[in-house]
């Protein structure tokens, strides 16, 4: 359920910077053009569209699907930045903080697929859309790889055939009140085919 609801957040929030930003549309199709034009996707395709992964890795930044904080338990003993943090202490994330961090994310307000060309330590390190941890030992939302693949899936099948338009004066900044943020306005598209 969970990974569902958060990737339709995603899913929504693609559509809508695609919609309102047609220079960074123009290039994720553009690569699409020349790495998938036609056919099936497979994953050696999807890891080739290198601008697409950087758009839906932003989106994803400035639009936190999961902007909440979360309670976990330290699961082993750690220093952080010089700081001992034992084993079974209690920790605080906060998710949409930590990936709208200005002193992290240079002008972190601001929708700029680029910064993900080279991402400084800093960045991967506070690429959390779903949590943190290592995936490896359990500690990282399982459903956060899927949701990469099913935004790269979708943002190609419409960028191969399709523009669109929103309803004027529509609200795209994300619900505060849900688990699962979408859109305030929702997402009213008007769609067309592009030949």
């Amino acid at each position: 359920f969970g990974a569902y609801a958060a990737v339709i957040g995603g899913m929504s929030f693609l559509v809508s910077a695609l919609g309102r930003y047609p220079d960074v549309a123009a290039r994720a199709r553009d690569e699409v053009t020349r790495e998938a034009q036609t056919g099936a996707l497979d994953l050696s395709t999807l890891q080739h569209l290198r601008y697409l992964d950087a758009v839906t890795r932003e989106v994803r930044r400035t639009y936190p699907v999961l902007p909440l904080t979360f309670f976990g338990t330290v699961a082993r003993d750690l220093t952080f930045q010089g700081m001992r943090i034992p084993k079974g202490h209690r920790a605080v994330g906060c998710i949409g903080a930590t990936l709208m961090d200005d002193a992290v994310f240079g002008d972190a307000a601001r929708f700029d697929p680029d910064r993900w060309a080279k991402p400084d330590e800093r960045q991967s390190r506070a690429w959390v859309p779903h949590g943190g941890g290592i995936h490896t030992q359990g500690h990282r939302c399982g459903g956060e790889r899927r949701a990469d693949m099913m935004m790269k899936v979708l943002a190609v099948h419409l960028l191969r055939g399709y523009g669109w338009t929103f309803t004027p004066e529509q609200d795209f900044s994300p619900t505060t009140n849900k688990l699962f943020a979408t859109p305030a306005g929702g997402l009213q598209v008007s769609t067309f085919a592009r030949r």
